[in-house]
């Protein structure tokens, strides 16, 4: 079967005329949905799969979701008060990896307590960590984007160690799966916090009835604004140690297709970095032991500043007080020692080494 809906404004009963939500139904021979294909006003696609035990009771509603192919879509940057580690140097990079390979985006979203210092020309959306857990803050970023003004109905959800290798259009962002299974983890009281909020997840969505895949890659996600959103309805992010939004949000609403994490990300997790590890794949995701080995590379590979990028003003070049050594070079030039070492005790706490190159000026004895 097959219906046409024309749609209404908002709390009125005037019709927007050519926006239409259709729907084909589709049977088998005893007369049960198996399947429900809508096309919304705005041209994106909903599949719903259904399936039943012998008694003709519902055992599975799967809802997969394909993107709008022409809607805008943001990039949306969560991150933490402090910022990204490295003085910023984790979201340096992504956002330079964004600037080169990334087609087919409207805008750039930072979503933080405070804008980040040595960035700018983006949009900005306050939002403070005021949860005990990792998981929890970052859902709660993503909500409070979700909720204001003029942000797209598509966005990408984007983490500032998130290194984007080859060039790729947004339509064409790849869903990655694990292998290990949500239901996998322990969610015992020792257990790891992660582990726990794994199992938390698989546990949950079992109970409403939907898969439990494991969609924890760490690479960017697409998301649609009202499904996510609609989820803190359904589900409860921020009990005991909250849930994987990721995975809740494409085991909830399906996907058209998988593929595997290896295929498509690289991981560097030690200090000692593999670069052929990076060859193929379009992806690049690291732990922060990693990143005085790596950043090196990724600045050779990404030399040229993004267009965010911008030396502050004024305030502190970094979020946090950065410890600075420093060499004082000197020949026949006493007086301007004596006045730079008590400029730099006020300002630095490190030890300040004086290098003379063979001066036969005796006040330097003092210094």
């Amino acid at each position: 079967t097959y219906e046409k809906l024309l749609l209404l404004e908002s709390n009125t009963q005037i019709a927007v005329l050519s926006y239409y939500t259709e729907r084909a139904f589709y049977y088998d021979k005893e007369g049960r949905l198996r399947r429900c294909v809508e096309l919304n006003h705005r041209g994106g696609r909903s599949t719903i799969d259904y399936e039943y035990d012998f008694q003709g009771h519902t055992t599975r509603r799967t809802e997969r979701i394909q993107p709008l192919t022409n809607a805008p879509v943001d990039v949306l940057v969560p991150l933490s008060a402090d910022g990204s580690i490295s003085a910023n140097d984790e979201l340096r990079v992504a956002l330079r990896s964004i600037e080169r390979n990334l087609k087919g985006y409207r805008n750039l979203v930072l979503v933080s307590d405070r804008p980040p210092a040595g960035f700018g020309e983006y949009r900005f959306i306050q939002a403070s960590d005021v949860y005990p857990r990792k998981q929890m803050n970052i859902h709660h970023a993503l909500m409070t984007a979700f909720r204001a003004e003029g942000i797209a109905d598509e966005v990408i959800f984007w983490a500032d160690d998130n290194v984007l290798l080859e060039e790729m259009h947004v339509t064409e962002l790849p869903v990655a799966a694990r292998r290990d299974g949500l239901l996998g983890f322990s969610n015992a009281p020792d257990a790891r916090i992660w582990h726990r909020s794994l199992r938390n997840t698989g546990e949950a969505l079992r109970k409403a009835g939907y898969p439990a895949v494991n969609y924890e890659a760490h690479t960017p996600v697409r998301f649609n604004k009202e499904r996510y959103l609609a989820l803190e309805r359904e589900f409860d992010f921020y009990s005991e140690v909250g849930l994987c939004y990721i995975s809740l949000y494409l085991n909830r609403y399906g996907v058209p297709e998988a593929v595997p994490m290896t295929e498509v990300k690289a991981t560097c997790e030690s200090e000692t970095v593999d670069v052929s590890r990076l060859t193929g794949k379009r992806f690049l995701g690291y732990h922060d032991a990693a990143a005085p080995a790596l950043f090196p590379l990724l600045r050779q590979r990404f030399p040229e500043p993004s267009k965010w990028e911008r030396f502050p003003k004024s305030g502190p070049l970094y979020s946090g007080e950065p410890q600075i050594g420093v060499v004082l070079g000197t020949f026949g030039s006493a007086p301007h020692i004596d006045l730079g070492l008590h400029w730099l005790v006020r300002v630095n706490r490190l030890p300040v080494l004086v290098v003379d190159d063979g001066s036969d000026d005796a006040r330097l004895e003092e210094v």
